[in-house]
């Protein structure tokens, strides 16, 4: 399975909606880029299976909290993994 690397993919950004004010800084907020390979390795470790097993791997949605995707593996199971936005993580 190969992930299309582009910084611009709604993997990684808000596409759910639009904001009446601020709507950069908004869109800024909820823009994540994360390890895909690495989440791929963790769902295949949880679940006792190679990375390979991992047949699909898509956006549900981004909510007000969390982005949604949904992970299919060969054997039909299906498993839903959310990452919560930065701007919900904590400063230290």
């Amino acid at each position: 399975m190969s992930f299309k690397k582009d910084l611009e993919s709604e993997l990684f950004n808000y596409t759910s909606g639009r904001f009446l004010a601020n709507e950069t800084l908004r869109l800024r907020e909820r823009s994540l880029i994360f390890n895909i390979p690495g989440l791929v390795k963790i769902i295949a470790r949880t679940q006792r299976c190679q990375p390979e097993a991992i047949a699909g791997f898509r956006k549900l949605g981004d909510g007000s909290l969390n982005r949604a995707f949904l992970i299919t593996l060969e054997s039909g199971l299906q498993l839903v993994a959310r990452i919560p936005y930065p701007l919900l993580i904590p400063k230290s």
